[in-house]
């Protein structure tokens, strides 16, 4: 046993590789560490609200459709409280005024399918001679397009 003080080669131990923890000791330092930083322990727990992409996510771990981190959208919370059921993936909520944090009942409208938001919301268009859809720049810049 080194000791207190003794650096360098005046350590007995100096130079020597520290034996490998034992299977139970890395259980006990695991089951010791489990959890105690998580949720509202952890020094960064901001309530369980973040942004993501200029949308809000609250943390509901127990959500079937929540993502890996327990985090689920914000504005899919409020249409889902307001149909009370669960909102399917596909389904798709859509910001009237285009602000994203804007969660507000009368600014949300639900789509049943991401081809019907896009089109309905402006995303994309139809060419009038040819029916295909149409996007970006080619979009905006039709006779028809106001804006």
């Amino acid at each position: 046993m080194a000791l207190k003080g003794q650096t360098g080669e005046a350590n007995p131990l100096y130079g020597r590789k520290r034996p490998p923890f034992t299977e139970e000791h890395k259980a006990n330092i695991a089951k010791a560490a489990k959890g105690r930083y998580a949720g509202s322990k952890n020094y960064f727990w901001k309530g369980g609200r973040k942004h993501n992409n200029g949308y809000i996510k609250i943390h509901m771990p127990n959500h079937p459709y929540c993502d890996k981190d327990g985090y689920i959208y914000e504005h899919r919370l409020v249409l889902e409280k307001k149909f009370s059921r669960y909102l399917l993936p596909k389904e798709r909520p859509h910001h009237i005024n285009g602000d994203k944090k804007d969660n507000r009942l009368e600014n949300l409208v639900l789509y049943a399918g991401n081809g019907r938001h896009m089109l309905n919301a402006g995303h994309i268009g139809r060419d009038p001679i040819t029916g295909r859809f149409i996007s970006g720049r080619e979009h905006n810049d039709l006779p028809w397009r106001n804006g």
